[in-house]
């Protein structure tokens, strides 16, 4: 079964641009990798003489290493691990909320209703961001918060959802607060169903 589809010439030309284009950008980014490959291939062949195998380069390479440091790079490689674990556990501990009871894996809208609880009044998308980031500090990209709290609160807020739009405040900004249901979800128990109203 064919298909006929109609493109006007305009279209049809700012297509085939695009198209050259993106064909041209994948052409440099292939020399580009081909280059990188033919470097990688000569370190290979410096590193790896013909007469030695893998292992056994890797073997002299420590030998020559533990002979001119005191340390293996096997021992080296064990300092880094620990390391790693260690700035793991120490990232895990700096990424812990400012707050008890707040649970940096909510969802969106158990984080505002967090928030619009712990305030007790309205509040515009600006100062639910701006209370997130004193919360989690991690978080530091505040174009992206204020696009999911703004999108939270537009979802949530129709008819049946736990926020509800209360007016405009002094800086002329939406400010949104919570439908008396939502005040008693327990956030432990958070999951995005929707709501019905009592």
């Amino acid at each position: 079964m064919a298909v006929n589809i109609s493109i006007s010439e305009k279209n049809l030309k700012a297509m085939i641009a695009l198209l050259t284009e993106r064909s041209a950008k994948l052409n440099v980014q292939i020399t580009d990798l081909l280059n990188e490959k033919e470097e990688v291939d000569l370190l290979l062949k410096e590193l790896l003489p013909s007469s030695y195998s893998t292992s056994n380069k890797v073997q002299q390479l420590d030998d020559n290493y533990t002979a001119s440091s005191g340390w293996s790079i096997t021992e080296l490689l064990n300092i880094i691990d620990r390391t790693k674990g260690q700035l793991a556990a120490k990232n895990a501990e700096e990424l812990k909320p400012t707050i008890n009871g707040f649970n940096k894996d909510w969802t969106w809208e158990a984080k505002i209703r967090f928030i619009l609880k712990e305030k007790g009044e309205a509040m515009s998308t600006a100062d639910v961001v701006k209370r997130l980031m004193e919360i989690e500090p991690y978080l530091t990209d505040r174009s992206s918060l204020i696009s999911s709290i703004s999108a939270t609160f537009s979802i949530k807020s129709k008819p049946g959802g736990p926020f509800i739009l209360a007016g405009k405040n002094h800086r002329n900004e939406a400010i949104y607060e919570m439908r008396q249901f939502a005040l008693d979800i327990d956030d432990d128990d958070d999951n995005d169903e929707d709501y019905e109203e009592a």
